[in-house]
């Protein structure tokens, strides 16, 4: 009788643990594979600013080699209009959900540049968390 009572507890506890369905599956390096457009800048003290026609042409893009290409542009004044200022290379790491490392190998940058990035992927919208030492901002790139 022990016998039979113990086997229906174990049996009525693995319904209950079998049935349990995680609903947010962590984010893989694989879903940072391809092209990001810049979209937004976000930080505290001035809220969300949408990326104006020339920094929306600014585009991230991570290859599945772990490598990745930054470019940039920039409206100096109206005479010379928006224009490709420069293009920032590296390779990039995925440390854990939630965090990748980049590493800004940057032209004649010697020194390794490596940050570790928070990101957050909902839908086809990457955030990335920055710090470069003059507090926390928000880069939000949409995917193409």
């Amino acid at each position: 009788m022990k016998k039979s009572i113990l086997f229906l507890f174990l049996t009525t506890g693995s319904f209950f643990t079998s049935c349990n369905k995680d609903e947010s599956e962590p984010k893989t390096d694989v879903d940072l594979i391809g092209t990001w457009t810049y979209i937004a800048y976000v930080d505290d003290d001035e809220g969300e600013i949408q990326a104006d026609e020339c920094d929306g042409q600014d585009s991230l893009t991570f290859m599945s080699d772990n490598t990745f290409n930054f470019t940039y542009h920039y409206n100096f004044d109206e005479e010379v209009g928006c224009y490709k200022a420069q293009d920032a290379i590296g390779s990039w790491e995925y440390i854990s959900d939630g965090e990748i490392e980049l590493d800004y190998s940057n032209g004649n940058n010697v020194e390794p540049n490596n940050q570790k990035t928070p990101f957050e992927i909902s839908g086809d919208i990457l955030t990335l968390t920055k710090d470069e030492g003059y507090g926390v901002f928000l880069e939000k790139y949409k995917k193409k």
